[in-house]
C-alpha cells in the first residue's frame, strides 16, 4: 500500500487526482514543480490530506504560477474562485445532462410512434405481409404469360400468320 509520494523537481505542470488514492498517503512531497494555478489544480489546495504533521512543512512551499506571469503563489493562499472552476464544470455537466436528455427523449418518442404504427395497423401490415408471402411462394412454372410466350394467340408459332408467298417458299 503506498504510503508516501515523493515528486519533488519533476517539471509538473498539472497533477491528476486520479493519480493515487491521496487520502490513504501519509507523506506527500511536491516541493520545486511548475504547477499552473489552473481549476486542474485546483484540487490540490482543499486536499484534506495535507493536515498531517508530514505533510504541514510541504504544504507551506507548494507553489503554482499563472501562465505568462513569473510570479509565483502560495497553492494554500491562492483564490482559485476567480478562475470559474466550479461555474464552468457545472454549465459543462448541466449542458451534457440537457443534451443526454433530449436525446433519450426524442428515442422514446421515436419507439413509441413505431409501436403506435405498428398497433393501429397492424391488420393491414398482416395482410400485406401474407400478399408478399404468397406471391413469393406461388409457383409460377407452368404459367406463361402472353408477352414471354412463342406462341401467338391463334396458336401460330412466333404469332406469324402464313401469306401467299411464304407458302408459295415453302412449297418450292
Amino acid at each position: 500500500e503506498l504510503r508516501t509520494v515523493v515528486l519533488n523537481n519533476n517539471g509538473l505542470v498539472t497533477l491528476p487526482k486520479s493519480l493515487c488514492n491521496w487520502q490513504q498517503l501519509m507523506d506527500v512531497m511536491l516541493n520545486d514543480n511548475n504547477f499552473i494555478c489552473s481549476c486542474s489544480n485546483s484540487w490540490l489546495q482543499s486536499y484534506r490530506g495535507w493536515d498531517t504533521p508530514q505533510t504541514q512543512q510541504h504544504v507551506k512551499k507548494l507553489k503554482c504560477h499563472r501562465p505568462n506571469n513569473p510570479d509565483d503563489f502560495l497553492i494554500k493562499d491562492y483564490d482559485f474562485s476567480r478562475l470559474s472552476c466550479m461555474s464552468l464544470g457545472s454549465a459543462v455537466s448541466t449542458k451534457s445532462r440537457v443534451l443526454v436528455g433530449l436525446i433519450a427523449a426524442t428515442l422514446t418518442l421515436l419507439a413509441l410512434s413505431v409501436i403506435l404504427f405498428i398497433v393501429r395497423y397492424r391488420k393491414r401490415l398482416v395482410f400485406r405481409y401474407r400478399q408478399f408471402k404468397y406471391r413469393r411462394h406461388t409457383d409460377s412454372a407452368f404459367t406463361i404469360e402472353p408477352k414471354y410466350s412463342d406462341l401467338s394467340t391463334n396458336g401460330d408459332l412466333h404469332g406469324d400468320t402464313p401469306n401467299t408467298r411464304d407458302k408459295a417458299n415453302l412449297l418450292t
